[in-house]
């Protein structure tokens, strides 16, 4: 994949990615076999550093517009206001990927195949073995880094992460990492995020971004044995109980409550 991306011409937005490894199987709190796997392929110029302002909305913690803060022409993917058309960006890049992806199917061995499938961030690949079980899932996941913490409007602020994650930031001077959608569920969906009479006015889901969490998440989980032992402990539990089809509970939601108590975690033998 990555050797392609770099011979491609007609694939220009995703040449000069850089890629990262977030998720369980990075985070030493794998559980089973099967484990997904996510890369993050971070967009090169212009669509990163400091082109872009962070402009919050009302559609929760972690969701934003960018907007283009620079003097010179605006690329492609900038709206007349000055605003990143978030889904317009994504669609595009999701195309390139899966030229690239196509490319590789025909390359690939006789005793497995690809398949693939656009999700809302991401586009999901499973690898399959011909005559096997097993496969391996994995998402690639097109982000943007654009801004500091410092830099970026509250919902959340850098004072509202956990301590130990805001220790990490201002340790390493951390960016911030950006999904080129919004929440699968917006105020267009008339959820609850905001009273009917909001939408019409509040209808720009194509300009969304989300923040990204998940390398960050990374790193802190993997500075503590303990933290990640305790993690491991519920994911089995849970999954011994199903709790996942009983109260929908996600992976990402036990890594996110153990990173809200990771001192008192650290804290207890191990």
């Amino acid at each position: 994949l990555k050797e392609r991306i770099k011979i491609k011409p007609s694939c220009h937005l995703i040449q000069g990615v850089k890629f990262r490894h977030p998720g369980s199987s990075y985070e030493h709190v794998a559980v089973t076999e099967k484990t997904d796997f996510d890369i993050a392929m971070v967009l090169p110029k212009p669509f990163n550093g400091d082109n872009f302002e962070v402009v919050g909305v009302r559609h929760g913690p972690g969701v934003y517009k960018l907007k283009w803060s620079k003097d010179e022409e605006r690329p492609d993917f900038i709206n007349p206001n000055g605003y990143l058309e978030s889904l317009a960006l994504r669609d595009k890049v999701f195309e390139q990927l899966n030229e690239i992806i196509k490319e590789v199917k025909k390359v690939r061995r006789q005793d497995w195949n690809i398949q693939n499938k656009n999700y809302n961030a991401s586009i999901c690949c499973i690898i399959k073995e011909h005559n096997e079980d097993f496969n391996i899932k994995i998402d690639l996941v097109p982000q943007m880094q654009v801004s500091r913490w410092d830099r970026t409007p509250a919902p959340p602020s850098k004072g509202q992460l956990p301590s130990v994650l805001r220790d990490y930031v201002d340790r390493t001077d951390y960016p911030m990492f950006f999904s080129l959608a919004g929440p699968a569920k917006t105020p267009d969906d008339n959820d609850g995020y905001a009273a009917p009479h909001q939408l019409k006015r509040e209808n720009y889901k194509h300009l969304l971004v989300t923040c990204s969490f998940s390398e960050l998440e990374k790193h802190c989980l993997k500075s503590s044995k303990v933290v990640c032992n305790a993690v491991r402990l519920v994911k089995l539990v849970s999954l011994e109980k199903e709790w996942k089809k009983t109260f929908n509970l996600h992976s990402f939601h036990i890594k996110r409550v153990a990173i809200k108590h990771y001192d008192t975690l650290d804290k207890l033998s191990d």
